[in-house]
């Protein structure tokens, strides 16, 4: 099973700078999947921007693992959205996603 992250560029202190696909859990409570990239803004600090967004609405089986394993598979309903602007500190949690995450 291939990851689709990217991890080819390094932010300015030294991290790898996390891309591609990935499920996105916010504050309070939403969860997103979509292409992630890490901005920052001079007045407003960090935020991540999810591109190719779909907001994961519920799914059936599975629990968390579940829906990070495949959208069909769980029997998500994902709704398409507009690209996200999160906050650095309303992100909670990170997951990156195989290619075919979908499971057309």
């Amino acid at each position: 099973m291939s990851n689709n992250r990217k991890s080819n560029s390094t932010s300015s202190d030294g991290r790898e700078a996390m891309t591609g696909k990935h499920l996105v859990v916010a504050d309070k409570g939403f969860i997103f999947v979509g292409d992630i990239e890490w901005q920052e803004h001079p007045v407003l600090g960090a935020f991540l921007l999810i591109t190719n967004c779909s907001n994961v609405r519920k799914w059936e089986h599975g629990g968390f693992g579940g829906i990070t394993a495949g959208a069909k598979t769980a029997e998500a309903t994902l709704d398409e959205c507009r690209p996200q602007y999160i906050p650095r500190h309303a992100v909670v949690s990170l997951s990156p996603l195989a290619e075919g995450w979908l499971n057309d």
